[in-house]
């Protein structure tokens, strides 16, 4: 009895953090929307084994996580819940072997840390590798620790096990064996073990680098070929920026404060080297070759995720050094507040803060979905949009993936976009990525020439942006207006055209207008076009812009220059019957003055008749 109580004393604090660290990743876990890269998870774990490795040499990544996540699929099914809890579940087990690795001096602690890590926990609610990727790490870590203490054949063979599975995994992987060869050489060097031990450590990860041979032609040619991803973070800015995606990931919105409060236990178990050297060189090294080779950037911030743990170990251990010293036992609690101090903050912000959010094309599918029109076209701007975009808009035969490469090449892509324009009323274009996909934008700017945008709005980091497809020519040869007006001796109106003036609730009202500059045209002025009942009250429905749907500002515009505008306002659909005004104007945004006409702040344009 004395021992299963004393067994069970050691065991609830780690029950109850793999309690909470549970919690923390399934909290929520399918309440955002896949994104491009989970899209592309997805479909290949809907694959054949065999064109599952195919589709990984093309990728950027390698397929063990794809080939072990076809194989969760078939068991749970490809809900997003389902599919994500992969990763879930592999943080979990992180959590349990983090606290194995430093259960003789602050297992509990560290599992603590790696629980309630932010970047942890949601790289565990994404449908990618990175969850794994850290879990094959901490397992090799624990492994190699064992075989250098005990000298066991289990271990010696697991560490060739868990080798090959992570450099299956993600070609980042290479930081850990750095790391881990990096131990095993200072724990030879120390003298802990003989020559013989030195010799079965090489030989086991000359198998394990014999059993990704294969693969590595594939790996070297897609490392060396894939487009680079952007400017490198100046060294001052990608240090403290490393520090702080160990503590609290993107999450956390301060600078430099991670180096008061997280630094404290991590300089405590610096200084108790002898314990938490293994550790330390289990983040270092990693965090060092990332810094050295100026990968710290945004997009590969997350390979850090490999280093959280030997970072929660070093931190535990310094925490742990207070607990053997009866008069500074009191600091302990202090020091687990420091180090914890931000992450209340940061999980606020994973979870609940719109700007934290992967881009959502599962709400984009669904106003798609609710078009009024039953077969909108829907233009992809860029690759790997289908892919996510499809799992939710599966019945989507008018979806169009116009850009086969980045950047696009328009002048392909040309005779396409007039046949969809040809056959669809109703366009929406998912712009994602313009930078790289379409540079000169191209593809918007034919769509702001050919069509009438309605709306364009943010979902994450794409643009959901609807036209209605008019001929703006005949719409000025049949229906165009001359009223010559002038704004502030600026902006002159040659013309303007709408197609009708009887409208349902819920229609697009398509107009043109004809601009003329009437100087050189200092300001980025913003258009308006307001549609209301009574000018003394807000309009019903409105839309502001800059001319060509924010390509041609007007500060860009010549003396006599000749513009063609066209747009369409959305009338709500639960708009009233009766009589409505369309008006426009002109207002500088920087203070909202609104540019003068002869009729005073606006220019009503006609009158509109809204029916049931």
């Amino acid at each position: 009895m004395t021992s299963s109580k004393s067994v069970w004393q050691r065991l609830w604090p780690v029950i109850l953090i793999i309690l909470i660290g549970t919690g923390l990743r399934f909290y929520r876990l399918d309440f955002q929307s896949l994104w491009n890269d989970e899209g592309n998870s997805v479909r290949l774990a809907e694959r054949s084994l065999a064109l599952i490795i195919a589709g990984a040499g093309g990728d950027i990544h390698p397929p063990g996580y794809y080939i072990l996540l076809s194989f969760w699929r078939s068991l749970v099914g490809q809900s997003a819940f389902a599919m994500r809890a992969f990763s879930a579940f592999a943080g979990v087990l992180l959590i349990a072997v983090t606290a194995q690795i430093g259960k003789r001096q602050a297992g509990w602690l560290a599992g603590l840390f790696v629980a309630v890590n932010p970047l942890l926990i949601y790289y565990s609610q994404e449908m990618r590798m990175y969850a794994l990727e850290a879990l094959w790490a901490g397992l090799l870590l624990w492994v190699t620790a064992r075989w250098w203490q005990t000298g066991r054949r289990q271990y010696l063979v697991l560490s060739c096990v868990f080798t090959v599975a992570g450099l299956y995994t993600h070609y980042s992987f290479p930081f850990v064996l750095a790391a881990i060869n990096l131990i095993a050489l200072i724990a030879w060097g120390s003298g802990s073990r003989q020559v013989l031990q030195l010799g079965k450590w090489i030989g086991a990860q000359f198998i394990a680098l014999l059993c990704f041979l294969p693969w590595l032609p594939i790996a070297l040619r897609q490392i060396t070929t894939w487009p680079s991803s952007g400017a490198q973070a100046a060294f001052t800015d990608a240090f403290i920026g490393t520090g702080r995606w160990l503590s609290t990931g993107d999450f956390f919105y301060g600078h430099a404060a991670w180096l008061i409060l997280s630094l404290i236990t991590l300089g405590l178990g610096l200084s108790a080297w002898r314990k938490s050297w293994i550790y330390a060189l289990a983040f270092g090294v990693p965090c060092a070759l990332m810094l050295g080779l100026g990968l710290f950037q945004p997009l590969f911030a997350k390979f850090l995720v490999v280093a959280v743990p030997g970072f929660a170990l070093t931190q535990a251990i310094g925490l742990s050094t207070l607990a053997q010293r009866r008069t500074q036992r009191w600091l302990i609690p202090i020091g687990i507040l420091c180090t914890l101090a931000l992450t209340p903050s940061a999980l606020r912000n994973l979870y609940f803060d719109p700007a934290t959010f992967r881009d959502d094309y599962q709400g984009m599918a669904a106003i798609i979905s609710e078009s009024t029109d039953p077969a909108p076209a829907v233009i992809l701007n860029a690759p790997n949009q289908w892919e996510v975009f499809t799992y939710y808009y599966p019945d989507g035969p008018t979806v169009y993936p116009v850009a086969k490469q980045r950047p696009l090449d328009f002048d392909q892509e040309f005779a396409q976009l007039q046949s969809i324009a040809a056959q669809h009323k109703t366009i929406y274009a998912l712009l994602w990525g313009e930078t790289a996909a379409d540079p000169e934008r191209k593809l918007e700017d034919w769509l702001n020439r050919n069509t009438f945008k309605v709306s364009d709005n943010w979902h994450g980091n794409v643009r959901l942006v609807q036209y209605i497809v008019e001929d703006a020519a005949s719409l000025l040869a049949n229906y165009g207006q001359t009223p010559e007006h002038n704004f502030n001796q600026q902006v002159a109106l040659q013309q303007s055209a709408f197609a009708a003036t009887q409208y349902k609730a819920g229609d697009s009202v398509p107009i043109v207008l004809e601009w003329q500059a009437q100087a050189d045209i200092q300001n980025r002025l913003k258009l308006f076009i307001h549609v209301y009942s009574d000018p003394n009250t807000p309009p019903v429905a409105q839309l502001d812009t800059e001319p060509l749907g924010g390509l041609r500002p007007t500060d860009t515009w010549q003396p006599n220059e000749i513009l063609i505008d066209q747009y369409a306002v959305q009338l709500p659909t639960d708009l009233a019957p009766g009589t409505y005004t369309l008006a426009i104007g002109w207002y500088n945004p920087q203070d909202g003055q609104r540019l003068a006409t002869s009729s005073g702040d606006r220019l009503e344009l006609t009158a509109l008749q809204v029916t049931h």
